[in-house]
């Protein structure tokens, strides 16, 4: 399932980033992140079940379409927060802090795991709580899909002159 999944986020992950060209970064990570979160419980359901189809379909709706549409902006999401002057180093230092404490979610889902065939639903929940404060903190985001580049990363929208 997990290598169907990468076979379809190869072409999914471009295709959100096309669409993000035209109607925002926002959304599409937005859209990315909601429906993780909320595509997280069908598929735990399905492997707690033991239901091999299901675990396919959700899996790969789930990894391979939903996740992919977060996946395929956050770059230019992130990057085009910061003026290009500071961009490689905000970008390095905001995804390496986030990836650190990323790191830890196979623990704490090791943590909250029960037992019993309802034993996924706090990994869910976790899963979920993460998905939506990461589309809460994309929707405080400027979007920036329109914004020139000069002026990316700049609260004014002014381009500094360059001497």
């Amino acid at each position: 399932m997990l290598v169907l999944a990468n076979v379809v986020a190869l072409g999914a992950i471009p295709l959100w980033a096309a669409l993000s060209d035209r109607i925002g970064r926002r959304p599409v990570f937005m859209l990315g992140a909601l429906g993780s979160a909320a595509l997280i419980w069908p598929y735990m359901w399905a492997i707690g079940s033991g239901n091999v189809a299901l675990i396919f379909v959700f899996g790969l709706l789930l990894s391979g379409v939903v996740y992919s549409a977060a996946n395929g902006v956050w770059p230019a999401l992130y990057g085009e927060m910061f003026d290009t002057r500071v961009r490689l180093s905000g970008m390095a230092i905001g995804t390496q802090i986030g990836f650190a404490l990323g790191g830890f979610a196979p623990t704490i889902s090791a943590a909250v795991m029960g037992t019993g065939p309802t034993g996924w639903m706090p990994v869910a929940l976790f899963t979920t709580v993460t998905g939506v404060v990461a589309a809460l903190s994309a929707w405080t985001a400027r979007e920036t899909y329109n914004i020139p580049m000069e002026q990316l990363g700049r609260k004014d929208g002014l381009a500094l002159a360059v001497a």
